[in-house]
């Protein structure tokens, strides 16, 4: 299994990259935004950590982002 991480700002193309691996590697894309915005919808304790900082503009601090990963990799098929 290989494990790929794409950084870099906001509109550098991130995701754009995420989606051709995606379709050409059949792997699983997890994006941060995307978990950041599903969590405040569904206004979970750590969703409304996360909007505390969106709300500001602020980027949400890496501890927050790891405790939001953590929660969403468990949820992840495993095979």
């Amino acid at each position: 299994m290989v494990n790929l991480i794409i950084f870099g700002p906001p509109g550098s193309g991130k995701g754009t990259y995420a989606s051709r691996l995606k379709e050409k590697l059949n792997v699983e894309v997890i994006a941060t935004g995307d978990l950041f915005r599903e969590m405040i919808k569904l206004d979970t304790p750590l969703g409304r950590k996360v909007k505390e900082y969106v709300e500001k503009g602020l980027l949400v601090p890496d501890n927050i982002t790891l405790e939001v990963l953590k929660e969403n990799l468990a949820k992840i098929p495993k095979g």
